[in-house]
C-alpha cells in the first residue's frame, strides 16, 4: 500500500473518530484528532502533487462505468488547502454544541469525497451530502424561526442547484456514454458543441447556487448569519471549495474545447458578483454578516479569474489559460485561510463580547489582541493590500484582464475591459470596506460602556496566529506558491498551466515575458526594513530627550467620549449615496413629539433590493404554490376521483399499446 494511500485512511478515520467524540461530548479530544486527521490530509495532498497519483476503482456501477478514488495533482491541490485550514479551525472550535462540533469533521469529510469522487454517482452523492450537513449546521446554530428560514432557504436553492449539476452531468455521461470521469475526460470533448453548450449552462447554474454567485447569492448571508461563526468558518473557507473545485474539473477536464460565449458569460458573471458583493458588505453593521458578503465578492473574483483561462481556450492563447488558472487557485487560497481566520476572529469576538455588532463594539484591541493581529492580516489579504496573499491573487486576475488586446473580437474586448474595470473597482471598496469593519470594531473607544470583553483562550490564539500568519506567508512566499499552483493545474489546463508565469528568483513575471512582475518577498523584506529603520530611530530620539509623547488628536473624542467617533452607518454613507443608483434605498424618517420641535427622530434604510432578489425569487414561489394547490386538489380527492384516474389510464394504455406494437 502506498503513502498516499495510508495518510488517505488516517485522515478519513480520524476525521470520522473526530465526529464521534465531537457528539459524545469529548469535544477537546476530538479538535486534537480532527486536527491529527487534517494534517493528514494536507501531507497526502502534497504527495499527490509531487509524488504519486492514487487511483482505486473497485466499484461497478451497473455497467456505467467503474467508480472509486483518484487523487490527481488538482485534487491534490485542494486537499493540502482543505487540511491546511482545517487543522487551526479544529484547534480553536473545541468549546461549543455537541451537534456542531460533530457535524464539522463529517463537512470536511464530505468535501473530501467531492475531491477524490471518480465516478459521477459518487460525486453527485457526496455533493449532496454536503447540502444535507451545511443545513443542519445552520439549523443547529442559533434557535429561532430565523435559523429555521435560514436553513430553509439554504437547503432548497441547494437543491435546485443539485438538480441542475445532475441533470448537467447525467446528459453529459449519457451522451457519452460512460459515468466515469476517467472515461469522460477522453470522450465528453468529443461531443457536439450544442450538447456541450447545454450542459455547460446546467452546471453553470448549479455550480452558481454553492458559489453564491447572483442572483444566486442570498441564501450564503442567511446561513452564515444563523450558523455559529466557527462552523461559518468551516463552511466558507472549505465547503465553499467544492464549487470552485467542480468548475474546474468539468468546465476544463470533461467539456473541452468553450465557445467564446462561455468565456463571456463566466467573465462578467464572475464580475458582477464580486460587485455587488461588497456594495452590500459595505452597508452591513453586524461584523459576521459583512464577512458572508465578503465571501460572495471573493466568488466573483475566483469565477471571473476562471473567465480569463475560458477566454484565453476559446482565443487559443496558452498564457491567458495558464495566467487564469493560478490567479483563481491562488484566490481561493488566499480566501480560505483569510475567511477562516476572520471567522475565528469573530467567533473570539462573539465569545468575549456576546456581540458582533458594530454600532456596539470599538476599542477591542486592548482586550482582544490576538483576535486585533489575525484581523489585520486577514483584512489585508482581503482587502488585496502588499504583502499579503489577496495582494498577489488580485494583482495576477488584473494582469490578465490587461491582456486583453490579445484576443480577438470587439466583444471579447468590451468583456475583458469592463470586467477588469468593476475589479479594479471592487478592490478599492474592499479595502474602505475593511477599515470600515476593523476601525468599528478594534480601534478608536468602546462604544457600550456595559461590554465587558474577555480576553481570547490559549486554543483561540494558536488558531488565530496561525491563521492570520498563513494570509501573510502565502503573500510573501508568491514564487513558489505560483509554482505549486501550476503543479495543481497541470491535469486539466495540460502544457498551458505550466510555465507561463515565470519566476525569476523572487520575481512574478505572469502571462507574457516583460509585460510585469512583481516580487512580494523583496516587498516585505523593503518594509520591514524601513519599519525596523523607523523604530530604531524613534528609541534614538527617544534616548535623547528629543521626543515628547502626547495624545492623538480625533477631533476631541479623548474628551468628548465615545459618542464623537464615527459610526458604521456614517462612515459607510459616502459610499451609500455615491452608488444609490445601484442601492436604489427607501428611507423613512419618523418625528416623535411636535412636528415644529420633535424630541428625536429614526430613520429607517429599507434593505436594497439588488441584494435580497424578491423580483426573481417571488414570481418563482408563487407559480410554485399554485401548481401545488391545483395539485392538491387532485391528490386529495374522494374515492370514486381516484378511480376514475385509474379507469382513464387504462383506456390510454389500451388505445396506445396495439399502436407501439
Amino acid at each position: 500500500m502506498s503513502a498516499l494511500a495510508v495518510l488517505m485512511i488516517i485522515a478519513g478515520v480520524g476525521l470520522a473518530l473526530a465526529a464521534l467524540l465531537g457528539g459524545i461530548g469529548a469535544g477537546r479530544t476530538g479538535a486534537l484528532v480532527g486536527t491529527g486527521a487534517s494534517l493528514a490530509l494536507a501531507a497526502a495532498g502534497a504527495l499527490g502533487i509531487f509524488d504519486e497519483r492514487l487511483v482505486w476503482r473497485p466499484f461497478a456501477w451497473f455497467a456505467l462505468g467503474r467508480g472509486g478514488v483518484q487523487i490527481d495533482p488538482l485534487a491534490g491541490l485542494f486537499l493540502i488547502v482543505t487540511g491546511l485550514v482545517a487543522a487551526p479551525l479544529f484547534i480553536g472550535s473545541a468549546g461549543t454544541r455537541r451537534v456542531a462540533l460533530a457535524l464539522r469533521p463529517v463537512l470536511v469529510l464530505c468535501v473530501v469525497g467531492v475531491l477524490i469522487a471518480d465516478n459521477v454517482f459518487e460525486f453527485l452523492i457526496v455533493w449532496e451530502l454536503t447540502v444535507v450537513v451545511i443545513y443542519a449546521l445552520v439549523s443547529a446554530g442559533r434557535d429561532g424561526p430565523a435559523a429555521e428560514r435560514a436553513a430553509a432557504l439554504t437547503l432548497t436553492l441547494a437543491k435546485l442547484g443539485g438538480a441542475a449539476v445532475l441533470t448537467g452531468l447525467v446528459l453529459l455521461a449519457a451522451k457519452s456514454g460512460t459515468f466515469s470521469f476517467e472515461q469522460l475526460a477522453h470522450s465528453a470533448p468529443r461531443l457536439s458543441e450544442v450538447v456541450r453548450g447545454v450542459c455547460f449552462a446546467l452546471l453553470l447554474a448549479g455550480f452558481a447556487v454553492k458559489a453564491a454567485l447572483v442572483p444566486l447569492q442570498t441564501w450564503l448571508p442567511a446561513a452564515y448569519g444563523e450558523a455559529d461563526a466557527d462552523s461559518s468558518a468551516f463552511v466558507a473557507a472549505i465547503s465553499l471549495n467544492v464549487a470552485f473545485y467542480a468548475m474546474l474539473r468539468v468546465w476544463f477536464g470533461f467539456l473541452g474545447h468553450p465557445a467564446l460565449w462561455w468565456a463571456i458569460v463566466v467573465l462578467l458573471l464572475g464580475a458582477v458578483t464580486a460587485l455587488v458583493g461588497i456594495l452590500g458588505g459595505v452597508l452591513q453593521q453586524e461584523l459576521r454578516r459583512f464577512i458572508a458578503y465578503s465571501s460572495i465578492e471573493n466568488a466573483g473574483i475566483i469565477v471571473a479569474d476562471l473567465g480569463i483561462a475560458l477566454m484565453g481556450s476559446a482565443q487559443h492563447q496558452p498564457g491567458l489559460i495558464g495566467l487564469g488558472l493560478v490567479a483563481a487557485t491562488f484566490q481561493i487560497v488566499a480566501h480560505s485561510f483569510a475567511k477562516a481566520g476572520l471567522f475565528a476572529a469573530v467567533a473570539a469576538v462573539e465569545r468575549g463580547t456576546g456581540t458582533s455588532d458594530m454600532a456596539r463594539l470599538g476599542g477591542l484591541w486592548r482586550r482582544l489582541p490576538t483576535a486585533t493581529l489575525a484581523t489585520l492580516c486577514c483584512a489585508g489579504a482581503l482587502a488585496a493590500l502588499p504583502p499579503f496573499s489577496g495582494f498577489v491573487s488580485e494583482w495576477l486576475a488584473l494582469e490578465g484582464l490587461m491582456q486583453g488586446f490579445r484576443v480577438g473580437g470587439t466583444i471579447s474586448h468590451l468583456a475583458m475591459a469592463l470586467a477588469g474595470a468593476i475589479l479594479a473597482l471592487t478592490a478599492g471598496l474592499a479595502a474602505l470596506a475593511f477599515v470600515r469593519a476593523i476601525g468599528m470594531t478594534f480601534m478608536g473607544m468602546p462604544r457600550d460602556e456595559s461590554i465587558r470583553p474577555q480576553r481570547e483562550t490559549t486554543s483561540q490564539r494558536t488558531a488565530l496566529l496561525t491563521l492570520g500568519a498563513a494570509s501573510l506567508a502565502v503573500g510573501v512566499a508568491a514564487p513558489w506558491v505560483v509554482d505549486v499552483l501550476q503543479r495543481g493545474t497541470a491535469p486539466i489546463g495540460g502544457s498551458a498551466a505550466y510555465g507561463h508565469i515565470s519566476q525569476l528568483g523572487w520575481l512574478i513575471e505572469p502571462g507574457y515575458a516583460k509585460f510585469a512582475s512583481i516580487s512580494p518577498t523583496v516587498l516585505i523584506l523593503t518594509l520591514t526594513g524601513f519599519a525596523t529603520g523607523a523604530a530604531c530611530l524613534r528609541y534614538g530620539l527617544r534616548r535623547r530627550g528629543r521626543t515628547r509623547v502626547v495624545p492623538v488628536w480625533a477631533s476631541g473624542a479623548a474628551t468628548s467620549g465615545e459618542r464623537t467617533q464615527y459610526t458604521a452607518v456614517g462612515y459607510a454613507n459616502m459610499v451609500r449615496v455615491i452608488f444609490n443608483v445601484v442601492y436604489r434605498i427607501r428611507t423613512q424618517i419618523h418625528t416623535h413629539g411636535d412636528q415644529r420641535f420633535p424630541e428625536r427622530l429614526s430613520v429607517i434604510h429599507a434593505e436594497p433590493r439588488i441584494f435580497d432578489p424578491d423580483w426573481l425569487y417571488r414570481p418563482i414561489t408563487v407559480a410554485f404554490n399554485r401548481t401545488a394547490e391545483l395539485v392538491r386538489y387532485v391528490q386529495a380527492g374522494p374515492l370514486g376521483l381516484y378511480l376514475l384516474y385509474i379507469l382513464v389510464v387504462v383506456v390510454v394504455m389500451l388505445l396506445v399499446t396495439p399502436r407501439l406494437a
